[in-house]
């Protein structure tokens, strides 16, 4: 009857030595993951840097393109009509880069608050994780405890 107890008593500890080696591989690939969003979040953000300089290049090109086309309309005082237009075509273009502007600083805010959900998710599944670890090596002391109780009873 011992026996069986020092039997059973090892299947705990087995058991609970298995789920605690399934914690810290379940722990190793959140890790695993975690990594691989930092990654992909940093490929975003190159990206969105990559297209927000583009749309700075673009506001710099047509900003150039005004001045060289208000150059001309000032040299044509006769052509003042031109000038007005030319200069409306500019502000609609200055409004259209503002306006993507807006939008990139809106997906960039998005984007950080994604990644602060996503921060408080890794911390909860970390901290779920511990106390799953914990409870694993509670339940093994318990078993050893156990088991050395009913050793000594035999």
């Amino acid at each position: 009857k011992a026996e069986e107890a020092i039997k059973a008593a090892e299947e705990a500890v087995k058991a609970a030595e298995d789920q605690a080696r399934k914690a810290e591989e379940d722990r190793l690939a959140e890790e695993a993951r975690k990594v691989e969003e930092a990654k992909l979040a940093e490929a975003a953000k190159k990206a969105e840097e990559e297209m927000k300089r583009a749309a700075e290049e673009e506001v710099r090109k047509a900003k150039e393109a005004r001045q060289a086309e208000q150059a001309r309309q000032a040299e044509k005082a006769n052509k003042a009509k031109e000038a007005e237009e030319a200069e409306e075509q500019a502000q609609r273009t200055a409004q259209a880069e503002a306006h993507k502007a807006e939008a990139a600083q809106k997906a960039d805010e998005e984007m950080k608050a994604e990644e602060v959900r996503k921060a408080e998710l890794a911390r909860k599944l970390e901290e779920e994780a511990k106390r799953d670890r914990e409870e694993v090596a509670r339940k093994a002391v318990e078993a050893r405890n156990e088991l050395a109780r009913k050793a000594v009873e035999a």
